[in-house]
């Protein structure tokens, strides 16, 4: 495998050359700061948009052209890191090479399509297709509650600070402001005032691709913000919790990380989170799971640029205090590890790590994130992680302040 960077068109290019897939892929990127409004619109822009286009004015016609070239697949995904928000834009579809005549280009045109020639008629979305996805849209934030694990995530984060990025969440009053033309305004803004990039993986002839995509971009801005959020610290423990109409119940746990040096954020707070409540060999998993029986699942998860840690795991309503009781204890024992739990939780991540290379997707945001973050390839980041060490997570864990618990009650 064979990195590849080169600038086309004024654009970014990032091409990873390999011939472990039968398939050309790629991802183009739109970079913007993010805001609370733009957290709804931009996830209403990307539903509409995948769905058809100005030359595949249905989503049954878009479907069928897919089929046409040999099941070619077209996706768009919104990703929301840090100070950061990204509409991305992909493809993926058999090489030339493996197929008796020449069908790539046919599906860049297509991807263009979609990306730069969307359904619009006097700077406004199609009608029934903004209604569409907008009764989708409408509905699945009505129904948030229906769903307690990521409900409580969610409140957890906004009672941790509603101010940060980290606790913008789609929401109902932002979405029924908004019509054909407002989304499609979105969309000039999307074109004018993002930073963009390309990513591309496979064995082809990347730079023909790369500039029929790239020469319909006009403009690329440069952001310079940092995309780490900086945290403030609560004086005690803030405690919520909210009854829903469901049987299950939830306890989310959140911490954060503050004055981190870059080798804590990305080599030791991973391996602390590992170790807490990263699988059937952590603390979390081990004493609240197995021992006590108290909670049908129970993980921790580390957030590098939002710089939370937040334990949490689905539990009993009736278990609620003792859950709470044990999970404070577990992170408060973190400031001593053993070294055979610093030995599984390295091969854990190591092993995740080796298998990038194994899927072209995990390959594009692997790249695109590690641009982001301005952080390390995978050989590196290997060598990195074997050199984590016991004083590593014990200097680390004085930097972890408790913050707040948010308890999803199921009173069904």
């Amino acid at each position: 495998m064979k990195i590849i960077k080169k600038v086309i068109n004024n654009i970014p290019v990032t091409y990873i050359k390999t011939d472990k897939f039968k398939s050309v892929a790629g991802t183009l990127y739109f970079k913007s700061l993010t805001s609370l409004e733009k957290r709804t619109k931009m996830v209403l822009l990307r539903n509409i948009m995948i769905n058809n286009c100005k030359k595949f004015d249905t989503n049954e016609k878009l479907n069928l052209n897919c089929l046409e070239n040999y099941d070619a697949n077209y996706s768009s995904s919104t990703s929301f890191d840090g100070n950061y928000a990204a509409l991305s834009f992909s493809f993926n579809v058999v090489d030339d090479k493996y197929l008796e005549e020449e069908n790539n280009e046919k599906v860049i045109d297509t991807f263009n399509e979609i990306v730069f020639n969307p359904n619009v008629t006097n700077k406004a979305f199609d009608k029934e297709t903004f209604d569409l996805c907008y009764k989708r849209f409408e509905e699945s934030i009505k129904r948030r509650k229906e769903y307690p694990a990521s409900y409580c995530f969610d409140n957890l984060k906004e009672l941790m600070d509603n101010e940060k990025p980290y606790s913008f969440i789609p929401r109902l009053d932002i979405l029924k402001k908004q019509t054909p033309s407002t989304i499609y305004y979105e969309y000039e803004d999307l074109m004018n005032n993002s930073e963009v990039s390309l990513y591309l993986v496979g064995d082809f002839d990347y730079e023909a691709i790369a500039d029929k995509i790239t020469k319909n971009i006009k403009n690329s801005k440069k952001f310079n913000d940092d995309i780490f959020i900086l945290n403030d610290i609560k004086n005690e423990l803030v405690e919520k919790e909210e009854g829903l109409n469901t049987s299950e119940s939830v306890l989310a746990y959140g911490l954060k990380c503050t004055d981190l040096t870059d080798f804590e954020k990305f080599y030791v707070m991973p391996i602390y989170s590992n170790i807490l409540g990263g699988g059937a060999t952590s603390r979390c998993f081990n004493e609240i799971r197995e021992n006590n029986s108290l909670a049908y699942y129970c993980n921790s998860s580390y957030k590098i640029l939002s710089g939370l840690l937040i334990i949490y795991g689905g539990i009993k309503k009736d278990n609620y205090k003792k859950t709470k009781d044990l999970m404070i204890k577990l992170q408060e024992s973190m400031d001593n590890v053993t070294l055979n739990e610093l030995d599984i939780a390295k091969k854990d991540i190591i092993s995740y790590l080796k298998q990038i290379e194994d899927d072209y997707n995990d390959l594009i945001s692997f790249n695109y994130h590690k641009d982001l973050y301005n952080s390390d390839d995978v050989k590196t980041r290997i060598k990195n992680f074997e050199k984590v060490s016991k004083d590593n997570i014990k200097k680390v864990h004085q930097k972890i302040h408790k913050d707040s618990i948010f308890f999803v009650r199921g009173d069904k």
